[in-house]
């Protein structure tokens, strides 16, 4: 056999005996994104991203695909349990189609800051909510809510009367009106509708000095077939907790909008929430954020 011959035999030979490298095929995010609600939603668009991000060398590749279609909260949760069009969300605990229909990361996304909560009043009623000082005192007013909304029955449950409106927008006009006497939300939500609701109601403003809180946090869920996807979520997650990663980026988005309310100066109303699933790390104080601490922490 001619020498050439001889090596293109052996090169080809070499080829078919060598191992081929197998590429990972990326793990794939598919979240549902509206850019109109990124400054609502930006948090968790970084969080997600970073959790996958700081889990590369345990998980492999990654991809982040967003779905822009216009969807209902209702057909949101709807697509994430499928998993296909969508395979993660995240929201507050306690909705059974989802801690059932879906599988929990058990790592507070929000550090549970969705459960401290300031109240929205009119500026005249100051000096009646300076008299509060306990549950007992609050029970004398009418917290306004969203109708459908997951903190009902914690209020109904505390024995507090709550009024409801069909539409979020309506809740501030009827507050506005006097139709109830405050409106609790987050202390992430209230200086951001303040500054926005403010111009049409400028009778709103921020109560000064009551902080309430159960425990309400924000979770993500990734849809059942792909369980993989979620064991990366939460221990990406709990690395980020632990390195401050997580800190450092909550911090981010939301330290000066917290700074604004002066939480630490606040009187502290404790709700029981009796309805939170057993999934909810209320052992792992490292998870959670706590106005009395340090900013840094």
């Amino acid at each position: 056999m001619a020498p050439s011959a001889f090596l293109r035999r052996t090169v080809l030979l070499l080829l078919v005996l060598l191992p081929v490298p197998v590429v990972a095929s990326p793990m794939v995010v598919r979240y549902w994104y509206v850019p109109v609600d990124a400054v609502r939603y930006g948090y968790y668009y970084d969080l997600l991203e970073a959790a996958m991000k700081t889990t590369e060398p345990e998980f492999g590749p990654y991809r982040i695909e967003r779905e822009t279609a216009p969807m209902s909260s209702a057909r949101w949760n709807a697509e994430a349990i499928r998993g296909i069009r969508v395979n993660v969300l995240w929201g507050d605990v306690g909705h059974p189609e989802v801690d059932e229909g879906m599988i929990p990361v058990p790592v507070p996304a929000d550090r549970g800051v969705h459960g401290y909560r300031v109240l929205l009043i009119r500026k005249e009623r100051q000096q009646d909510f300076d008299r509060v000082r306990t549950l007992s005192d609050l029970r004398h007013f009418v917290v306004g809510q969203g109708a459908n909304w997951g903190d009902i029955k914690i209020f109904e449950g505390n024995n507090l009367r709550v009024m409801t409106a069909p539409k979020y927008e309506l809740l501030f006009s009827m507050l506005d009106a006097g139709r109830f006497d405050y409106f609790s939300r987050s202390v992430l939500e209230a200086p951001i509708e303040i500054d926005t609701f403010g111009r049409e109601h400028p009778d709103l403003v921020i109560e000064r000095g009551l902080l309430l809180h159960y425990r309400f946090p924000v979770m993500y869920y990734v849809t059942k077939r792909s369980p993989e996807l979620a064991r990366r979520l939460q221990a990406g997650l709990e690395a980020m907790v632990a390195n401050g990663s997580l800190q450092t980026l909550f911090n981010r988005h939301f330290g000066a909008t917290l700074a604004r309310l002066n939480l630490q100066s606040r009187r502290i109303i404790e709700l029981t929430n009796p309805f939170l699933p057993s999934f909810v790390p209320l052992t792992r104080p490292e998870f959670w954020y706590d106005p009395l601490l340090s900013p840094r922490r």
